[in-house]
């Protein structure tokens, strides 16, 4: 009976310790496309995989407990194998740390300094689904943000916003087709007229706001995924920052702070996405406010969203204050909400 017993706690431990080497070579695989961004651009699934970066922490996590629990005696060291990738797992996740833990930052309209007005910025990905056309009406009606940007919007979503919404957003722009499918685009909504915007030496269009405490310049963004081909998902990012640094040549005003919102098919871990955090002086809203990990996708599932794939991006001379996202119907996206005001 001990022997059949002893022989059961033996299978049992070799499961553990198994799945904890596997644990370990996938947190390492996930570390080195961090450390190497370059390599996220190899192949389409590298690029895939690296939207799991964030969960390294689990990884490491789960693998050094499983080689406490597993192991025997002195095999119990194994789990210092972990705790090197546990800690730098730790360390990148800091941005995803809500304000409180390990570090202050603001969390409303009345933290921080500078006062002033604060307004709100909604981006939203409807994906061409005209389904919920009436929900979305009555989330922006109810909220009242100053600007809107939707991506993916339909013929028929953008007729019915036109009829719905035209006496709380009477200026309104359909900014750019989507990538692949004519039929649809972003489009921006305004309680403000629009301004206008000097052209740009990039494709990526931006368009001339006013979100009651002066000018901004408003780059829209609509990145196709990688997996619809790593040139043009990277393309479409470095056309944002093109648009960026535009801010500042082709007659455009230097002094107009950059907002920058919408869907970026990225998570800040992958390459691209950190090169443009990197050289334009943008800051995650979401990490500047406090607001900690804010997924967004994918919304229509039975568990709860895990990627952060929906951004706003705050220039100098801005300053995020809240973040918030909002389930709207059977979306694919949640709504990402976003207080700033001038610094």
């Amino acid at each position: 009976m001990r022997g059949e017993l002893g022989r059961r706690r033996g299978v049992w431990r070799t499961l553990g310790l198994s799945v904890a080497w596997l644990l370990v070579a996938s947190g390492a695989g996930l570390a080195l496309l961090h450390a190497v961004p370059g390599l996220q651009l190899v192949h389409r699934l590298a690029t895939l995989a690296a939207v799991f970066i964030p969960f390294g922490v689990l990884l490491w996590g789960a693998a050094l407990l499983l080689f406490l629990a597993a192991g025997r005696g002195w095999g119990k060291l194994l789990a210092f194998v972990a705790v090197p990738g546990l800690v730098l797992a730790v360390l990148w996740a800091r941005p995803y740390w809500p304000a409180g833990i390990g570090e202050d930052g603001p969390t409303g309209p009345d933290a921080g300094g500078g006062g002033g007005v604060v307004g709100t910025v909604m981006t939203f990905n409807a994906r061409c689904d005209s389904a919920w056309a009436d929900e979305l009406q009555e989330s922006i009606l109810a909220r009242q943000p100053d600007l809107v940007v939707v991506q993916g919007g339909s013929a028929r979503l953008r007729d019915s916003v036109d009829v719905g919404l035209a006496e709380a957003y009477p200026h309104r722009e359909f900014v750019y087709e989507m990538w692949g499918l004519p039929s649809c685009g972003t489009v921006v909504l305004s309680q403000l007229p629009l301004g206008d915007v000097p052209p740009r030496s990039s494709a990526q269009p931006v368009v001339g706001v006013d979100l009651g405490f002066g000018p901004v310049t408003l780059v829209p963004v609509d990145v196709p995924g990688p997996h619809d081909g790593l040139g043009p998902w990277r393309e479409a990012i470095d056309g944002v920052g093109a648009a960026v640094d535009g801010a500042a040549v082709d007659g455009a005003r230097p002094d107009v702070p950059v907002l920058v919102a919408g869907d970026f098919n990225a998570v800040r871990e992958h390459g691209p996405l950190r090169r443009l955090l990197g050289r334009f002086g943008l800051e995650s809203a979401a990490e500047q406010a406090g607001a900690g990990w804010v997924p967004t996708y994918p919304a229509d599932t039975w568990y709860p969203p895990v990627l952060a794939i929906d951004h706003v991006l705050v220039g100098p001379g801005l300053e995020a204050v809240g973040v918030e996202t909002v389930r709207i119907g059977g979306y694919a996206h949640l709504a990402l909400v976003v207080e700033v005001r001038a610094r």
